[in-house]
Parts: structure tokens; C-alpha cells; sequence
């Protein structure tokens, strides 16, 4: 499915002190560099970028803003017919509201071999890990408007608590206001972060299930039978994502906190009741070219001939607004390199950005 050939380096000849994720199976271990890991939490960023603000709007359908919650769960993704890929999985609930630019990304995501091959080890160790019944629910709803260099504010109802969860008489999760501020990666800070805060007054808008991240039931959903099935349902009752990579140990460049404490990529833990004041976090440490909106560093703004961005040859394309910047750094060789984002690449029939070509 890649649309421009990319140079892949062997696992095997990735410098050590780069080799950080492990995924190991009765065939082979194979490692990821720190490079991928962020070349994947970019995926995971963009996707969900793409998915909120690209969206088609409601058709009535009730459960439409719960779908914006299933984007990086995953039950949301099965593997290609090759083996080679992740893509989105036409029956997951709310699959119909899944845009074009959505899908094109994740396919463009993984035109490197090597972040390919590690979303799919994290997708197949959830179904080998997990029962399925249970969703990695992230609030999707905080990244509508998101760029580089920029804060967005606004507010996002609650999700639908799993069935045994306490909620007040008349509790309604469409009722509840949760606040966020989104801030993009900016001069001075290459990490994008989210900030979700409750409400306690009026007491109707108070969230009882609250979290950017959540462990909740699949169970409201319906027709959830194939999706069910990817899964061991003997396994662990966690939720998961693909894009924390294989195993529990998570990814370094993908981390949510609750009230302070850091989330498990095995996620298992209750949203909080929120008759005080809760907050929770998100930090995505992408690549600055490959996501939306000007960056700017101590020189002015990055991609100028004079203040090229920092070429990471894992991240190969940049963003569609960053094409024809230049960047400078190693190749898959260990060769340091020159050159722009010049050649386009096109996937769905969408161009979801350039390639780098040296000079």
C-alpha cells in the first residue's frame, strides 16, 4: 500500500542505545527504535486529528459522539489480508462516520516498514492479550481545530459509564461539560498536550466516569459480534491500543495521566467520580513537520532553507502544509542528508503529504 518507495534500515542494524521496545513471539524478537515509537504516536495524533475534524456529521444516530471515542481503541482496527498493515475495521461501530482523510493517514503512517511492522505487533498482541471487552476510550472530542503553535479550548460531554458504575438519579452523560485546552507543539516545547478538567457545578454536568482516557464497556454498542471475535476472550480484561506498540510496557512518546498518575498501556482502571474538581492529561511527542500547523523555534519559524527541520529518515513525509520545506539529518544509512518535502504521496486518493528528497 505505500505510495513512494521508503529505504528501511534492518532492526538489526539500529544503534543500540536507540533499541527501546521490544516485541517478542515464538518466531522472532524484533525491536523498535525510539524513532518509531514517535513515528507511531504521530500516527496516532493525526488520525485522530483527521477523524474530528473531517468527520461526517450526524445522522441521528445516538451513539454518534460515543464513535469519536473508539479512534485509537483496538477494536477499531483489524490487520491487512498481507499481514503487512493495520487499517480501520468496517464493522466497528460508527465505522460509517471514519473519513477518507482518516483512513489515508493511517495508511500513510506506516509507508515505513518499520512502523508498520510495529503497529501491527501492538494490534495483534491486544487481540492475543485482551478479551476485547473492554475499550481504550480516549475523548477525541479535545483535538477539533488542533495545529502546531496553537491552543484550543472548549468542552466535551462525558462518555456512557459501564453498566455496574454508580451514577446519580437522572444522570446524563450528554449533560456533562468537561473542560480542555489543547496546546501543539510550539517553540520551546515539542510535545503537543491535552488538559481535561471537570465541572462540579451545576451538579447536573458533573462526570462520573471522567478521564481523556477511560476504561469502558463495549457493551452499549451494538452489532459487536466480529469484533468480539479478533479477541481472546479468555484473556485479560484490559483495554488496549495499537499504537502503544507490543506488550504492556507501553510507548515513551504516547503517555496519559488521571489525577496525576501515569495510565497503563494495559488500561484497566476506573474513570473517576468527580464531585470535586479532576483533571487529566494527554502528551503526544510527535514529529513537528509530520503534523499540522507553522513551528517555530529560537531562529523563527522551522522549514526555511536557513532553519531546516530536523530530518528523521522513519518519518519520511511531512504534512501536506509543510510541503517544500527543507530539513536536514541522517538517512537510514546514518548519512547526514539535505533536501525538501517535494514528492507528493497520495493514499485513498488524497494527498496526505510529501516526501523527503535529497538534494
Amino acid at each position: 500500500m505505500a505510495a513512494v518507495p521508503i529505504a528501511a534500515c534492518a532492526n538489526g542494524s539500529i544503534d543500540p542505545q536507540y533499541k527501546e521496545a521490544v516485541s517478542q513471539t515464538a518466531e522472532a524478537i524484533t525491536t523498535y527504535s525510539t524513532s518509531t515509537m514517535q513515528a507511531a504516536a504521530t500516527a496516532a495524533l493525526n488520525v485522530a486529528v483527521a477523524y474530528e475534524n473531517t468527520k461526517p456529521p450526524s445522522d441521528g444516530d445516538p451513539n454518534y459522539l460515543q464513535y469519536d471515542n473508539l479512534i485509537w481503541a483496538a477494536q477499531s482496527y483489524s490487520v491487512t489480508p498481507d499481514g503487512t498493515q493495520i487499517q480501520f475495521d468496517p464493522n466497528v461501530p460508527g465505522y460509517r462516520f471514519i473519513s477518507n482523510q482518516a483512513q489515508a493517514l493511517l495508511e500513510a503512517a506506516q509507508d515505513n516498514p518499520n512502523v508498520a511492522s510495529y503497529l501491527v505487533a501492538g494490534l495483534k498482541s491486544c487481540f492475543t492479550d485482551t478479551s476485547g471487552a473492554w475499550i481504550y476510550n480516549v475523548r477525541a472530542g479535545v483535538f477539533k481545530g488542533y495545529e502546531n503553535g496553537r491552543a484550543t479550548t472548549g468542552s466535551v460531554s462525558a462518555i456512557t459509564p459501564p453498566q455496574y458504575t454508580y451514577t446519580p438519579p437522572g444522570y446524563v452523560p450528554a449533560n456533562v461539560i468537561d473542560h480542555f485546552t489543547t496546546v501543539g507543539v510550539a517553540n520551546g516545547n515539542d510535545v503537543a498536550t491535552v488538559a481535561l478538567t471537570s465541572t462540579t457545578f451545576p451538579t447536573t454536568a458533573r462526570d462520573y466516569w471522567f478521564g481523556l482516557l477511560t476504561y469502558s464497556d463495549l457493551t452499549p454498542f451494538q452489532n459487536t459480534t466480529a469484533i468480539k471475535a479478533k479477541f481472546n476472550s479468555q484473556a485479560q480484561a484490559a483495554s488496549c491500543s495499537p499504537f502503544n506498540g507490543p506488550g504492556p510496557g507501553g510507548n515513551p512518546r504516547f503517555t496519559i495521566t488521571l489525577n496525576g498518575q501515569t495510565l497503563a498501556a494495559r488500561f484497566q482502571g476506573v474513570g473517576a467520580q468527580c464531585q470535586q474538581t479532576c483533571t487529566s492529561t494527554l502528551q503526544i511527542d510527535p514529529t513537528p513537520y509530520a503534523t499540522p500547523g507553522p513551528y517555530y523555534n529560537a531562529s523563527g519559524i522551522v522549514g526555511a532553507l536557513l532553519n531546516p527541520f530536523s530530518y528523521d529518515w522513519t518519518q519520511s513525509a511531512a504534512s501536506v502544509d509543510h510541503g517544500g520545506e527543507y530539513a536536514f539529518g541522517p538517512n537510514a544509512a546514518g548519512q547526514m542528508v539535505g533536501g525538501t518535502f517535494s514528492l507528493a504521496v497520495a493514499h485513498h486518493g488524497v494527498i496526505t503529504g510529501y516526501s523527503f528528497v535529497g538534494y
